[in-house]
C-alpha cells in the first residue's frame, strides 16, 4: 500500500523516468518486481487521471451551475424590481384615471350648468310671443346648446373609453324595449322631417338577454340619429337578427337602414375615426364632430363585436354592428315582428303640488322654476343649499323635493341622508326627493340612490322628462286604496309604463326596493313586538310609499291597513302582519321571475 501511495504521489513523467531507468539498472524510484508490475501501475495511474479529469469536470460543472444560479437570482431580483415598478405604475395609472374621471365629471358639471341655463331659457322664450325672426334666432340658440350638450356627453364618454374607465354592465333586459326606447328618444327629430321610424326583430331572437342596455341604446341612438340627420325623406329602420349562438352566449346583428344621401366607397374609409367626417362640406351643412361613430366603434369592441357600413351614394346607407350577450335562463325564442313607433308629445302633468326646489345656481333656479310653472305648477319654494332645505322641510310639508347634488355648506347627498333619518325633525322624512344634477357618471346615479333619493334627472333638464317624473311621484301618495283581497299583487300595466318612462333608472331603483324589503319588514316586526304605535305607523307608511312606487297594490293596501290599525286599534295588527309577510314573498317572487331581479 505504501508503494502505491508512493507511485500516486509522483507525476507521470517521473513514473515513466523511473520505469525506463529501471531497465538500465538505475531507477530514481525503487519499484519491486518492476517488470511484472509495470502494467498494473500504468492502469492505476490511468484510473487516477480519469478520476482527476472527472473531478475537474465536476468542479467546472458546479462552477457553471453556481454561475447559473447567481444569474437566475439576479434575474429574479430584476423581475421582482420590474414587478414592483409595474405595480406602482398600475396604481399610479389607476389613480390618474380616477383623478381624470373626477376631473372630467367636475368639468362636465361646470359646463352643463350654463348650457342648462341657455337651453332652458331658449325653450321658454320659444313658447312666448315672438316675431318669426326672433323665433328663428331662439331656435338656433336651442339647437346650438343641444349640440354643445351632446358634444360634452361624447367627450366625457370618449375620455372614459381612452382611460379604460368605462365598464359594461351585465344585467338582464328586454331586447325589444332597448330598441324601442332608442327610437323613442329620436321621435321629435323624425317628426320634424316627417320620417317614419320602425324596427323589426327577426325570428329566433330571445326576448331577454344579459348585457348593457344603456350602451346598446347609445350605439343605436348614435346610428339612428345620424340616419335621421342625413335623411331628408323616407324612413329609418332598425333590424335585429341572430348572428350566432353558443352554449352560454349569443351574437346579435343590428342594422340601421336609411333612405338618405348615401356615402361613396372612398368616403367610407374615413368613418369611425376620431373627430372624422367624410367631407368638410358635411360638417358645414349637418354639423357634428364624427365622434359619435368613433364612440360607437369602441363600445362595439367592448361588447365583443364589429361595426361597418354598406352604402350607395344617393340611395341610402345601412350601418351594422354585432354585439355579444349572455343568454338568460328565462329567455325564450320569439317570432320576428315589425312595428312602427308612434310619434307623440309627452303628457304634461297639471296636478298642483307643493314643490321645494333646492339649487345654488341662480340661473338654474330661475330656469327650473319657469319649467315647473310652464308645466302647471304654482307652489314652488326655493332653497340654496342642503341646510336651508332641511329648515324648509321642518317648517312645511312638500309633495316633492328637487335636489341639486353639489352645493355649498351642505350638498344634496348629505341633506338627503339627514332628511331620511327619523330624528331629523322634518315633517315628511319620506318625501320623494329627485336628484337634479349636471353629473352624468353611473357612480353619481348610484350615490343618489344609496343616499335615499328616489329618482335622477340629468342637466340640461328636459321639460318632458321633468313633467313625467313629477307626475309619477305625485300619483304615489294619491293612489286609491281598495280592499286588499280585490287587488292584484302588481299592477303590471302601470309598472310597464313606469319602466319605459324611467329607462335605465328603473332597474337600480327596483333592485334597491327589493334589497330594502327585509330591513323594512324587520322594522315593522320590531314595532309590533315593542308595541310602539308611533314606530309602526312610521314604518308602515314608509313601506307603503315604496310599494306604491312599484305598483305593488295589495302590499300597499296592507301597509295602509297597518297604519290605520296602529292609530286606532292594535288588535288586528298580528293578522295583518302575517298577510303582509306572505304578500312580500309574492312580490319578490314576481320580480325574480317576471322582471329578473336576482
Amino acid at each position: 500500500m505504501q508503494r502505491i501511495d508512493e507511485v500516486f504521489s509522483t507525476s507521470f513523467d517521473q513514473l515513466l523516468e523511473s520505469i525506463f531507468s529501471s531497465s538500465t539498472g538505475s531507477p530514481s524510484i525503487q519499484l519491486s518486481n518492476s517488470t511484472d508490475n509495470i502494467g498494473s501501475y500504468i492502469e492505476l495511474y490511468r484510473e487516477k487521471k480519469a478520476l482527476e479529469t472527472n473531478y475537474l469536470q465536476l468542479r467546472k460543472l458546479l462552477r457553471d451551475k453556481n454561475a447559473t444560479i447567481l444569474s437566475l437570482k439576479q434575474q429574479v431580483r430584476e423581475y421582482a424590481s420590474e414587478s414592483d415598478t409595474f405595480k406602482q405604475q398600475q396604481l399610479l395609472t389607476a389613480r390618474e384615471n380616477l383623478n381624470r374621471t373626477r376631473f372630467l365629471a367636475k368639468i362636465s358639471h361646470e359646463l352643463r350648468t350654463p348650457v342648462n341655463g341657455i337651453s332652458g331659457i331658449a325653450d321658454l322664450l320659444n313658447d312666448s310671443e315672438l316675431t318669426s325672426e326672433q323665433q328663428s334666432l331662439i331656435s338656433l340658440i336651442g339647437k346650438s346648446s343641444q349640440s354643445l350638450s351632446t358634444l360634452i356627453n361624447d367627450l366625457l364618454d370618449f375620455s372614459k373609453i381612452e382611460a379604460g374607465a368605462l365598464e359594461l354592465e351585465r344585467i338582464e333586459f328586454v331586447l325589444e324595449e332597448a330598441i324601442k326606447e332608442s327610437l323613442d328618444l329620436l321621435m321629435f327629430s323624425a317628426r320634424e322631417k316627417q320620417l317614419q321610424l320602425s324596427y323589426q326583430l327577426a325570428e329566433g331572437l330571445p326576448t331577454i338577454v344579459r348585457g348593457d342596455p344603456l350602451r346598446l341604446r347609445q350605439i343605436l341612438t348614435n346610428l339612428a340619429g345620424n340616419a335621421i340627420k342625413f335623411t331628408e325623406k323616407g324612413e329609418v329602420h332598425i333590424l335585429a337578427e341572430p348572428a350566432g349562438f353558443s352554449e352560454e352566449e349569443l351574437t346579435v346583428r343590428f342594422k340601421v337602414r336609411d333612405t338618405g344621401i348615401g356615402i361613396t366607397k372612398l368616403q367610407q374609409k374615413s368613418l369611425f375615426k376620431h373627430y372624422s367626417q367624410v367631407d368638410a362640406s358635411i360638417t358645414r351643412k349637418f354639423g357634428g364632430t364624427g365622434l359619435g361613430l368613433a364612440i360607437s366603434k369602441e363600445l362595439t369592441k367592448l361588447m365583443g363585436g364589429q361595426i361597418g357600413i354598406e352604402s350607395t351614394k344617393g340611395v341610402g346607407s345601412t350601418f351594422w354592428f354585432t354585439a355579444h350577450f349572455l343568454k338568460s335562463s328565462a329567455a325564450e325564442n320569439r317570432p320576428g315582428q315589425d312595428a312602427s313607433v308612434d310619434i307623440h308629445l309627452p303628457e304634461v302633468s297639471r296636478k298642483k303640488l307643493n314643490i321645494l326646489l333646492v339649487e345654488d345656481d341662480d340661473i338654474t333656479r330661475k330656469v327650473s322654476t319657469l319649467l315647473l310653472k310652464r308645466s302647471g305648477q304654482e307652489h314652488i319654494d326655493l332653497a340654496e343649499n342642503g341646510l336651508q332645505a332641511i329648515e324648509k322641510l321642518r317648517e312645511s310639508t312638500y309633495d316633492i323635493v328637487l335636489m341639486d347634488m353639489q352645493m355649498p355648506e351642505m350638498d344634496g347627498l348629505e341633506a338627503t341622508r339627514r332628511i331620511r333619518q327619523p330624528d331629523s325633525g322634518v315633517l315628511t322624512p319620506q318625501v320623494p326627493i329627485i336628484a337634479m344634477t349636471a353629473n352624468s357618471l353611473d357612480s353619481d346615479r348610484d350615490e343618489c340612490l344609496s343616499a335615499g333619493m328616489d329618482a335622477f334627472l340629468s342637466k340640461p333638464l328636459d321639460a318632458g322628462e321633468l313633467s313625467r317624473t313629477i307626475q309619477h311621484f305625485s300619483e304615489i301618495d294619491n293612489m286609491p286604496i281598495e280592499h286588499h283581497d280585490e287587488l292584484p299583487t302588481i299592477d303590471t300595466e302601470q309598472l310597464g309604463q313606469m319602466q319605459r318612462d324611467m329607462e335605465d333608472r328603473y332597474e337600480p331603483l327596483l333592485r334597491l326596493f327589493i334589497e330594502s324589503l327585509p330591513d323594512k319588514i324587520a322594522d315593522i316586526r320590531s314595532a309590533i313586538v315593542t308595541d310602539s304605535q308611533a314606530d309602526l305607523t312610521a314604518s308602515a307608511h314608509k313601506l307603503r310609499g315604496n310599494c306604491a312606487s312599484f305598483y305593488a297594490r295589495k302590499m300597499a293596501a296592507l301597509c295602509q291597513d297597518l297604519e290605520d290599525s296602529a292609530q286606532h286599534d292594535m288588535q288586528n295588527v298580528p293578522e295583518l302582519f302575517t298577510l303582509l309577510e306572505k304578500e312580500v314573498s309574492k312580490v319578490v317572487d314576481f320580480f325574480n321571475s317576471e322582471f329578473l331581479i336576482a
